[in-house]
């Protein structure tokens, strides 16, 4: 795939070339893995309480109180 590369000839022209320039490429691509990664699992745990119920397939069934 011979795409333009829009980060690395930004590094480049804040003057960083090479290897250099892969390195931080290759950090920032991670970071921003990271950061989604992270906003995606504290969506899940602080904001879409009922997802475990929708996952297992419940959430139209009403709970039995009585099952052992």
């Amino acid at each position: 795939m011979d795409g333009y590369d829009w980060m690395g000839d930004l590094l480049v022209r804040l003057g960083f070339s090479g290897r250099r320039s892969e390195q931080i490429k290759m950090a920032l691509l991670s970071l921003l893995t990271i950061a989604i990664v992270a906003v995606l699992v504290l969506y899940v745990i602080f904001i879409d309480d009922d997802l475990p119920e929708r996952a297992i397939g419940q959430w139209d069934e009403p709970v039995d109180q009585n099952y052992p």
